[in-house]
């Protein structure tokens, strides 16, 4: 029985420690610290990366919960550090990387080769296949004896495989026997160079499958390592089921296997958290999730495609020294190597199916890479990626910024700023949208248009509500020019001076001349909304960020009244009789917000009901049509955007890519669920809180109001039976929703009082008190 419930502990801190680790790849500080709960070791594991991805602040507000001495003097030499990392020539992904805390791709952009020639792809196959009749020392042996050991450094090679973003991703990944992911890119690693082949460009390329890759998975003398390689061979055949040289590889080392057995499951599981474990460094997976397919691909796609692959090497080689006695030795390691085969290949009928999808697909993207962009003008237009290079540059101002206050004690008490970028799709945003207006809940995020024009022929962006209109008499007055100085751009414009097409124009990032700077102008309504979603760089990305973090690192020429029409932020307003609790202090960096699916429902209405921020997941909320794709990417969606913490029992989800901060409770029954959830996040009982939120809504606060008015309001029928006997009455400020005490008001309360030990029962929270806690 002991070593049952030690062994469900283990799982439990695995997926603590997984979830953990996706918010660090991800840098969301604000959402990890609250999802570290009241574990040391995980509190230490994200101070550990906060001091090294340089969040001071964070870092500080850590080092007093932890008590860490001396952690002032520390700060000089982090400001050293990256000082000389801004100076090491490295790329500027490379670099960016390691900024963050990440693992850096020492090899350089030089050494990065993309291939979507044949005559690319020969250089390739002269590079991986010189001297490869020498790799092996006794190499008359047969693979799986011994010798494999004496693999050498330069007879190691990563594979990794990217495909643009889908639901069938997930489909892949979890054994489903059809996808429609398409391979877009092969990377393969050696030593000292990575070659990025484009399996779109070259689809029907004999030379490649037949001879290049007929080769090279074949080669006895090549040991080639994968990191959940088998999903990566799927996707593959899947997309070529004609090409049999992608059904086997041989000699093979599958990373993750290797070091889930030797190192654990909660190292094996994440090719980050294998590299953070063996190399030091997690991996910045921040591209993962970008568009595979576009071309060319950008710098830092080619940079993080280049360290997939080429970390394999890496982690390979040094469990192959055998200098660290932490790690296992190597002929344990070796002892792994087999052949990895593909167990299920296409039908006939199913590969000819596969065959036509592929034809299709391949036509759209040729036909998509000739059609012309902004009308007749062909633009180098910039990328989400561009625009997310513009906000880690602006995001290293600010982290330099606070380590001179740091220094000079100046900005001990300066709010945190949640500084974290999402990119989702368009569908997901328009769910989370229709959800949002259909919710009873208050909104708490906007749609933003940014609008690109001239003032005096001088480049501009308005960003002001979706909803609304621009106010181009008021956005005349702020610029100082006439009304008719102000000339909207046209799409070509768009493309030529501001670098983005029409409806994609993101609200910071756009292309600077020498002669000029783009000036931004922005509606003083979007400074009382939580989050903004707004133009990502592209039709297939919208950006998701932080209203406080927009205004304080990107230069705002001016805010001011440069919209018409009905202000959503307003009506939001409007619902409640006082502002948002947000505008009235600052968030305590202890206060959760949690969602809860189908599976806890039960203990969210129970922590609800104690006064938490608790949104209780509706499946049948989510369109049909979306439901029928992957219901659970909005589930996730929202979760992520709106920074909380998703309680479940189900695993899958967890460990999907697309998950956020999700903690798994093991117990299924509701009583031992809410323990465990109120001992991780360390929760109390305040009783100032108890039933302080709207059991419908979430809402926080309520007003008294008289049997009159409940008499005469419409919104929310009472029963006959209740006005007879009932006088004092409550209503949620936003939905309207009736309470009052009744019979089991008092046993109900006592209940919740029983769930908590003395020790975790309060009268009422300090702002001080919540922020030291």
């Amino acid at each position: 029985m002991d070593c049952t419930n030690e062994c469900l502990l283990d799982v439990d801190l695995q997926y603590c420690h997984d979830g953990l680790m996706k918010l660090i790849e991800r840098q969301r500080w604000q959402m990890a610290l609250a999802f570290a709960g009241n574990d040391l070791s995980l509190q230490k594991l994200l101070f550990d990366h906060m001091v090294a991805a340089g969040e001071i602040q964070w870092a500080s507000r850590l080092a007093q919960i932890l008590a860490i001495p001396d952690f002032d003097a520390q700060v000089a030499d982090m400001i050293a550090k990256r000082g000389l990392l801004r100076t090491n020539g490295l790329s500027h992904s490379a670099n960016a990387a390691a900024l963050n805390g990440c693992l850096s791709f020492e090899l350089g952009s030089e050494s990065v080769v993309m291939c979507d020639t044949e005559e690319s792809l020969r250089s390739a196959m002269d590079h991986l296949f010189r001297g490869s009749d020498f790799s092996l020392e006794n190499s008359n042996e047969p693979i799986n004896a011994p010798s494999r050991t004496a693999f050498a450094a330069e007879r190691i090679v990563g594979l990794d495989v990217e495909w643009k973003p889908t639901s069938s991703k997930i489909a892949a990944a979890t054994g489903s026997k059809t996808t429609s992911a398409m391979a877009s890119i092969l990377q393969i690693s050696s030593s000292s160079r990575v070659f990025v082949i484009d399996l779109l460009a070259l689809q029907d390329n004999d030379f490649l499958f037949e001879t290049l890759l007929g080769r090279l998975f074949a080669d006895p003398f090549l040991l080639k390592v994968g990191f959940g390689f088998d999903t990566d061979l799927k996707v593959l055949h899947q997309t070529f089921p004609e090409r049999s040289s992608l059904i086997n590889i041989t000699p093979f080392l599958e990373l993750s296997a290797v070091v889930s057995k030797l190192l654990g499951v909660s190292v094996g599981n994440s090719l980050s958290n294998a590299t953070s474990t063996i190399l030091g460094s997690p991996l910045d997976k921040r591209m993962q999730m970008s568009n595979w397919d576009v071309r060319p691909l950008t710098e830092p796609q080619l940079t993080y495609a280049a360290l997939d692959a080429y970390c394999l090497v890496q982690i390979t080689n040094k469990l192959r020294k055998n200098e660290d006695t932490k790690l296992p030795p190597w002929e344990a390691t070796a002892a792994e190597i087999h052949e990895l085969a593909y167990p299920s290949p296409l039908t006939n009928e199913e590969t000819v199916e596969a065959i036509s999808l592929r034809n299709k697909y391949h036509k759209d993207w040729v036909k998509s890479r000739k059609k012309p962009l902004c009308g007749d003008v062909v633009a180098n237009l910039l990328t989400p990626q561009d625009v997310e290079g513009c906000w880690e540059e602006r995001k290293r101002k600010h982290q330099e910024n606070e380590l001179k206050h740091l220094q000079t004690g100046a900005g001990a008490d300066q709010e945190i700023l949640d500084t974290a970028l999402t990119f989702l799709d368009p569908l997901t945003v328009r769910n989370l949208l229709k959800q949002s207006r259909d919710s009873e809940q208050p909104a708490t995020f906007i749609a933003v248009n940014a609008i690109c024009f001239f003032a005096d022929e001088e480049p501009c962006v308005a960003c002001i509500e979706a909803n609304c209109k621009l106010d181009t008499a008021q956005l005349a007055m702020l610029c100082g020019v006439s009304r008719r100085r102000i000339k909207l751009a046209t799409p070509a414009e768009c493309c030529d001076y501001f670098g983005f097409e029409p409806g994609t124009i993101p609200p910071f990032g756009h292309r600077e001349q020498s002669d000029h700077r783009v000036r931004i102008y922005a509606s003083s309504t979007l400074q009382h909304v939580e989050s903004l979603v707004c133009g990502g760089g592209s039709h297939e990305s919208l950006l998701w960020l932080n209203s406080k973090a927009y205004f304080a690192l990107i230069d705002i020429e001016t805010v001011g009244d440069i919209q018409r029409g009905v202000s959503a932020v307003e009506s939001i307003n409007e619902q409640a009789t006082k502002p948002p609790a947000r505008q009235e202090r600052k968030v305590s960096i202890r206060e959760y917000k949690f969602l809860a699916d189908s599976m806890v429902a039960r203990v969210g209405k129970w922590l609800r009901t104690i006064g938490m921020d608790v949104i209780i997941w509706d499946p049948y909320s989510v369109p049909k049509k979306t439901a029928s794709q992957d219901h659970k990417a909005a589930l996730l969606a929202l979760s992520v955007c709106e920074q909380r913490i998703l309680l479940t029992r189900d695993k899958k989800l967890a460990n999907r890519r697309d998950a956020g901060a999700c903690f798994v409770v093991s117990s299924d029954d509701p009583f031992k669920q809410f323990q465990e959830i109120k001992t991780h996040f360390a929760l109390k009982l305040v009783k100032d809180e108890m039933m302080s939120r709207c059991s419908r809504c979430n809402a926080k606060g309520f007003d008294v109001v008289d049997l009159d008015y409940v008499r005469n309001q419409t919104e929310d029928e009472v029963h006959p039976n209740v006005l007879e006997v009932v006088t004092e009455f409550w209503v949620c400020r936003v939905c309207h929703k009736i309470y009052w005490e009744g019979p089991k008001y008092d046993s109900n309360y006592a209940n919740l009082l029983r769930m908590f030990d003395e020790d975790s029962i309060v009268d009422s929270v300090s702002k001080t008190d919540a922020i030291e806690k």
